[in-house]
């Protein structure tokens, strides 16, 4: 294999990488779609409260469903009081670390983010759960790099 054949294998691996490791960091919105997958945001997150769900107490899980429709709603208020209620019942939930991250790269409090989104790594046993943590830690820090400049 030439030397340029071998470059030009290495840029298209980068930029796959680079599009999976963005494919899942979009703002979060009811018709937002990851590039690898037809289901959108919203039945995503669903899908991770079902997926994390066992153990939880009913409590939690009724938090953590409703705030994620207020947080639809775009009311973000009412979000962080469904997520902070949820939080003091399972202060182990990684997911509901991952929401108030969430919610709080929304409102452009980066290093908030970061750090919820750290501590729910702590707790976030399931591999997709761990892996949206993952992603949204990265963009939050581009996004709080971009806001520097």
């Amino acid at each position: 294999m030439s030397y340029i054949q071998a470059a030009g294998k290495s840029l298209r691996l980068l930029a796959a990488v680079g599009i999976l490791a963005l494919g899942g960091c979009s703002q979060f919105g009811g018709t937002s779609v990851n590039p690898y997958s037809s289901v959108s945001q919203t039945d995503n997150y669903a899908y991770l409260e079902k997926l994390t769900a066992e153990g939880r107490p009913a409590a939690t899980g009724q938090l953590l469903s409703d705030g994620r429709i207020a947080w639809q709603d775009g009311d973000l208020n009412e979000a962080l009081q469904k997520f902070s209620r949820a939080l003091r019942i399972s202060p182990d939930d990684g997911l509901i670390y991952y929401y108030l991250a969430r919610i709080r790269k929304e409102e452009g409090e980066y290093g908030k983010a970061i750090s919820l989104a750290r501590r729910g790594l702590a707790f976030a046993h399931n591999p997709l759960l761990r892996e949206h943590l993952d992603r949204l830690i990265a963009s939050t820090e581009q996004s709080e790099w971009n806001s520097t400049i």
